[in-house]
């Protein structure tokens, strides 16, 4: 059995939380992710996103960068990006392989490690092979028990908390806001989102989690929409050793979003750690990014702030691979300036805002022209991924309507995704992405009904003839939405291809 074979076998679907497994694994492979600086984005939705504008900033700045995400569209290559790149099969072949051998000397088959735990290794081995200065993992799953936390990264971050997983993380926001604030660690920032997904239970979860920061001894950046103040109160009454607060304004177009951030911190100067001061000289001012979405100037403010401070250990790392071993005792002082004079300040803006600008995502709001027809991409599949796309469909497009092709998996909250979908909706095309847990049509069917919306709904369960039916009944002029899950992409992608060649 060839590696991806051997990976198929696990089951991509099937989860058995802990530590216990990836722990070994990396024990037998040398640790190669303690040694490489990293950052851990965990939360319900935007880490993709944050994990690739963090890279991208890193590899525009000059440094030599793998990010790791999940899940993929096409094929596994895809969760593992060196310098913007995807690792071709041999190179993720190569390290499945070593895996798989460790895994096979484990006698109990319970004890064996999943899928993700698999990939996870892998990554973290390719890291180590490539010579990588720093690594962006994105969590899988909750943040607690995933198999990315076992990193001891320089940052972590929570880019959003609202219900999804529930039958693993919990049925309120509050268990789950518990479970992703697993990441935190001890002296450790934390880059905290605003949390708008969690509704009513807000100010519950942004106090617990800041209250798990006092604890740990952690540093907050809390990120927030520009004229809030969510965060100043909960930060100047905590414990937490030093606190930064992002203000984010935004704008959108088609051709992408712009941000605009301001900075505030503690009064008292004694209160502000070097580390954290790198953020008031490289947050403020505008930033653009293509990726669409005023969520996406929040995911930005979030980039920004974790590549400040990842900069000095990758900075340190690429130098100390060079032989400037002078580097390892910059870093034992906690001092960020020797370290960042080596690359000026100027060239790290500069590359901020060239990585920013350069970064793509597939399937996040992705806008494509298809012969005169707009097409709408986004694998977003919870409720507040739901109203996100409402709410940047009808600021870019006012007063249409979309024709929308629709996918899930059955243990989303497909009534709360959809409650959003019926006041831009022309048509509805409902198929199933995924054979082993997709969601039967008819469940999708009974929600769209009764969610308000007027407009007519079919059902074609072979997602294939879904997608060309679909590309087919959009005119010249007018708009299609593929959303709901990122299964749905492969088929899209073939969809697309055909309806070129035709």
């Amino acid at each position: 059995m060839d590696p991806f074979g051997y990976l198929d076998s696990l089951g991509m679907f099937r989860m058995r939380p802990g530590l216990a497994r990836i722990r070994t694994l990396s024990w037998e492979l040398g640790s190669p992710e303690a040694s490489i600086p990293s950052v851990l984005v965990g939360g319900t939705n935007g880490k993709g996103s944050t994990c690739y504008m963090t890279g991208a900033i890193m590899d525009a700045i000059g440094l030599r960068t793998l990010v790791y995400t999940s899940p993929h569209m096409l094929s596994p290559t895809e969760r593992i990006l060196v310098n913007g790149i995807e690792v071709s099969r041999d190179v993720l072949g190569r390290s499945i392989e070593k895996v798989r051998s460790i895994s096979e000397r484990i006698p109990d088959e319970e004890d064996r490690p999943t899928y993700f735990e698999v990939l996870t290794a892998s990554a973290f081995d390719i890291a180590r092979e490539e010579k990588v200065d720093c690594m962006i993992a994105e969590v899988g799953l909750g943040g607690r028990f995933d198999a990315t936390n076992i990193l001891t990264p320089s940052a972590c971050a929570i880019t959003s908390i609202s219900l999804d997983h529930t039958e693993v993380l919990g049925e309120d926001v509050r268990s789950i806001s518990s479970e992703k604030a697993g990441i935190v660690k001890a002296s450790t920032p934390l880059i905290l989102g605003p949390l708008e997904g969690a509704g009513e239970e807000a100010n519950k979860v942004r106090r617990n989690i800041i209250g798990i920061c006092s604890q740990n001894g952690s540093p907050v950046i809390a990120i927030q929409e520009a004229g809030e103040e969510t965060y100043t109160d909960l930060l100047e009454d905590s414990d937490v050793p030093d606190w930064r607060i992002v203000s984010v304004s935004s704008s959108i177009t088609r051709s992408g979003t712009n941000g605009e951030f301001s900075l505030a911190c503690p009064d008292n100067p004694l209160q502000r750690i070097p580390l954290l001061s790198l953020l008031d000289d490289l947050v403020p001012g505008s930033f653009f990014t293509p990726l669409i979405g005023r969520h996406q100037a929040i995911n930005m403010a979030s980039a920004l702030s974790l590549s400040s401070i990842l900069l000095p250990y990758a900075i340190s790392m690429k130098n100390i691979r060079e032989g400037a071993h002078e580097y390892l005792s910059y870093m034992l002082d906690a001092d960020p300036d020797p370290i960042l004079g080596s690359f000026g300040m100027e060239r790290i803006r500069l590359g901020m805002h060239k990585g920013l600008s350069s970064v793509r995502s597939r399937d996040r709001f992705e806008i494509v022209d298809l012969g005169g027809r707009t097409l709408i991409l986004d694998g977003g599949h919870n409720e507040e991924s739901g109203q996100t796309i409402a709410r940047t469909f009808s600021e870019l497009f006012p007063g249409s309507k979309a024709h929308i092709l629709i996918a899930m998996s059955e243990e989303k909250d497909h009534i709360a995704f959809l409650s959003h979908l019926s006041g831009i909706a022309a048509s509805m095309t409902v198929t199933v992405a995924n054979a082993v847990r997709g969601m039967r049509p008819f469940r999708i069917v009974g929600a769209a009904s009764s969610s308000g919306g007027s407009y007519p709904i079919k059902v074609r369960e072979d997602p294939s003839k879904a997608v060309e039916e679909w590309i087919g009944s959009i005119r010249r002029g007018e708009i299609g939405l593929a959303c709901g899950t990122f299964y749905l992409y492969s088929h899209l992608e073939k969809g697309r291809a055909q309806w070129t060649e035709n």
